[in-house]
């Protein structure tokens, strides 16, 4: 009932002010989920106005199949939003007292919580959904496949069906070397969308093994440690973005 309410009592430019979206109004429907799809994680006016004015353009002219780039989106900008709120001066309420500094500390936060493992600061709607939800939220991503994929997840019990967070690093430059050094996800962690995470950790051991052993035979280990570097940063981060660019998430060159 409180669905169908929204619909009539609230015109899309209402909703902006109310901070959500319809995407009824669009005459959009998701099978993964309703209409109604909520902005107030996004504690500065300013920014959720900017992601409600990206929505409406979005789903007037190129509505995606499902829910699901939305959600990324709004995901993002719920960090951001949480990460201004916590270190911004007045909360990051004023645009005009943000710098490019802010912008760069918050991709520099960002980057720590991912290559540590560290929770998210923000609270996203949809982390903790159920199994069932992330199942039919899946069936409706595939829509068009070939039907054996979508019986594979149909036939899944849902209670053993639960969300894996895909992180991605960002390319680093080089840093201060000593005796201790990086190799595989503590550096260069990546999307498994081309699935060469795994390789690339290996190509890692092989590398730093080779270098080690010119430290054996008389080469500083310092700068045998720096070589490696040199070279892991190069086809690591390489590897990196090509991930990225197969699973839609940009880097920076």
């Amino acid at each position: 009932m409180l669905a169908c309410l929204r619909l009539v009592y609230f015109t899309r430019q209402d909703t902006r002010d109310a901070g959500f979206i319809e995407t009824d109004h669009y005459g959009a429907r998701f099978n993964d989920s309703g209409s109604h799809f909520g902005l107030l994680g996004l504690s500065q006016r300013w920014l959720r106005d900017l992601v409600w004015d990206y929505f409406d353009a979005r789903l007037r002219n190129q509505p995606p199949r499902s829910q699901g780039p939305l959600k990324l989106a709004r995901r993002s900008c719920v960090e951001l939003s949480a990460y201004l709120e916590a270190q911004a001066p007045g909360g990051g309420h004023d645009p005009r007292a943000l710098t490019e500094e802010h912008m760069t500390a918050f991709v520099a936060d960002q980057r720590h919580r991912a290559l540590h493992g560290l929770p998210a600061l923000g609270h996203d709607p949809d982390v903790g959904m159920s199994g069932g939800r992330l199942q039919a939220m899946t069936l409706s991503l595939l829509e068009g496949w070939h039907p054996r994929m979508t019986e594979i997840v149909s036939r899944q019990d849902p209670a053993s069906i639960f969300p894996v967070a895909v992180r991605t690093s960002v390319p680093v430059a080089a840093w201060e070397t000593d005796a201790v050094t990086l190799l595989g996800d503590a550096v260069h962690v990546m999307s498994p969308a081309i699935g060469v995470g795994a390789n690339t950790a290996l190509r890692d051991a092989r590398v730093l093994a080779s270098r080690l052993v010119e430290a054996a035979d008389g080469r500083p280990l310092t700068a045998a440690l720096r070589a490696y570097e040199d070279e892991m940063r190069g086809y690591g981060f390489d590897a990196v973005r090509e991930s990225a660019e197969h699973s839609a998430t940009k880097l920076p060159s």
